[in-house]
């Protein structure tokens, strides 16, 4: 509904609304205090545009110094007040109609209201705000001559008959239909939903209107989003899947592959197997990776490190410690940093896995011997050492290789095979693979910021995340914390932007539209002490109240 509201808002509002994404792009970059901005400097100053003002060097709220004043010009003095409030000299005075929001002064000096109430329009005869008398109406307007009304918007699921009266119930499976269409024919035809009730899907595929997939008509079609016929599915909720002949089926969990045809499973991840009919995956008995059935796994190779294929083809766990890999319980491969010990102990062949002597070792081996007097003793070689190491001249300790190297040559530890992430080797591996970049302190690291649109190379600080997320101590993007806010702190827990947010509105006409969506069900937010707050459904006193708590500005 989020997306649909917000796809919805652009086409609803305009041009106004490429000035109300460029607002959002703009508030975004800040991590400024609420009642600053960053200069081009990096600087927090006052942020006069937000309606704060400079009082004893430091910033205040506007209200706090001149009462119901929203905004000051250059010379400090009030250029706009709250709503139910208008300008007279230089203080904020109350509206006489106390159903007026916003007015505004004529030419000649004599004034009207621009913007009234939900559930009132203006009457040019009486100047002053009416109630609307159409039930179900949350806005309306008056004829300057006759006076007669007409209702332009509808609330409370309902849409107008043929006669302009909100009296029609959303078609259905529709909970939230609109009245912007060229006639009443083509309202049924195409339809005129914004969202469909669960189990309905919206039909978009005849659509006349140019608001892809948010308007359209409700078919029922279960789990789908969007239909592209009345009985088949193009798009399906998330966590189905679309299967011939148009239905969506639930998502296997486990499963890698899911039958178009059918929706059974014929392939499960690791670790798991489809049952008989397709309709589940199973998971393999403990510490197997790939099987038939839960008694049956593969072979040695799919059990997990430290296990083995016992008689029963159950992966067993190895009997010696340290031991990486073993086949009917004799170790073959140590962990690293140990070496395999072989010999026999009353007459069986046994393995055990004892720690390398040298520091950095990879792996290593241990045989029985005799010294020059005949004496037993343990022999340790070294075989390898751990990445970034390799054997010195006489093989017995680990010395380092060359920079950002993890493989190199035992004559010239500089002559490497292969670099760490992000490096390649020419004469060294100090060289930044495609992707990545040096940063200050001479590492390789990669080239971009996650979520940044706009980001310099030397430093790779983010100068601008794309919204959702803001620029945090570091220079990187971090995740508003509500998934409703567009722009937040650089903590990600306090947000300035809300989506469809009623703060940004800044003119009657505007109000209007906000109105406008509430009453057509889309969801409408405004942030209050850093949280995104949301307008409740069919309410008109809901907005009228949000609206007052906000002060939204004409």
């Amino acid at each position: 509904m989020i997306a649909s509201s917000f796809l919805f808002s652009f086409f609803y509002c305009g041009c106004f609304f490429c000035w109300w994404l460029f607002l959002l792009v703009a508030i975004a970059f800040a991590d400024c205090d609420k009642l600053y901005q960053h200069t081009y400097a990096g600087e927090c100053v006052c942020d006069n545009d937000k309606a704060e003002v400079m009082d004893g060097g430091d910033c205040k709220a506007i209200s706090d110094v001149i009462e119901h004043c929203n905004q000051v010009d250059s010379t400090g003095k009030c250029s706009r007040c709250d709503l139910y409030y208008h300008l007279e000299g230089e203080d904020c005075v109350k509206n006489e109609d106390k159903h007026c929001l916003a007015r505004y002064e004529r030419t000649d000096g004599t004034y009207y209201c621009s913007a009234c109430e939900p559930g009132y329009g203006y009457s040019y005869s009486s100047e002053k705000c009416k109630k609307c008398k159409t039930k179900d109406c949350e806005s309306c307007s008056f004829d300057s001559f006759s006076g007669a009304e007409t209702c332009s918007v509808c609330s409370n699921g309902k849409q107008f008959d043929e006669k302009t009266k909100c009296t029609a119930d959303c078609d259905t499976g529709c909970v939230a239909c609109i009245e912007f269409v060229t006639s009443i024919a083509d309202q049924r035809e195409y339809g005129n939903c914004a969202e469909c009730e669960e189990g309905y899907a919206m039909l978009i595929s005849n659509s006349i209107w140019s608001y892809g997939d948010t308007i359209g008509k409700c078919v029922s079609i279960e789990h789908c989003v969007i239909a592209s016929t009345e009985t088949t599915c193009e798009t399906c909720e998330d966590g189905y899947m679309y299967v011939y002949g148009g239905k969506c089926v639930e998502k296997i969990e486990n499963c890698y592959t899911q039958s178009y045809s059918d929706g059974k499973c014929t392939t499960c991840i690791g670790g798991y197997y489809p049952n008989a009919d397709g309709s589940e995956c199973v998971q393999c008995d403990e510490h197997c990776n790939y099987c038939d059935s839960t008694t049956t796994c593969w072979s040695d190779s799919y059990c997990d490190d430290g296990y083995y294929l016992d008689d029963n083809d159950k992966c067993s766990e190895c009997s010696a410690e340290n031991c990486r890999r073993c086949s009917l319980d004799i170790c073959d491969t140590c962990e690293v940093g140990y070496g395999l010990k072989a010999g026999y102990v009353d007459g069986e062949y046994t393995t055990t896995c004892k720690e390398c002597t040298p520091e950095h070792a990879g792996t290593c081996s241990f045989t029985d011997s005799t010294d020059d007097d005949g004496n037993p003793i343990e022999v340790e070689t070294l075989v390898s050492c751990e990445a970034g190491y390799t054997t010195n001249d006489d093989n017995s300790g680990c010395i380092p290789c060359g920079t950002h190297c993890t493989v190199c040559s035992t004559s010239d530890v500089n002559i490497c095979s292969s670099c760490e992430e992000g490096y390649y080797w020419v004469d060294d591996c100090t060289t930044c693979v495609t992707g990545f970049a040096m940063n200050g302190e001479g590492e390789c690291v990669p080239d971009y910021v996650e979520n940044c649109y706009q980001s310099e190379t030397e430093d790779l600080q983010c100068d601008g995340c794309y919204l959702g997320y803001a620029v945090d101590e570091e220079g990187q993007c971090t995740a508003c914390d509500d998934e409703n806010c567009l722009s937040c702190d650089h903590t990600g827990a306090k947000c300035y932007v809300c989506v469809n947010d009623a703060n940004d509105i800044k003119s009657s006409e505007r109000l209007a539209d906000v109105i406008g969506l509430k009453a057509r069900g889309f969801d409408i937010y405004y942030s209050v002490n850093g949280e995104c707050k949301k307008l409740q459904a069919g309410s008109a006193v809901s907005v009228m109240i949000a609206m007052i708590l906000i002060a939204l500005l004409f």
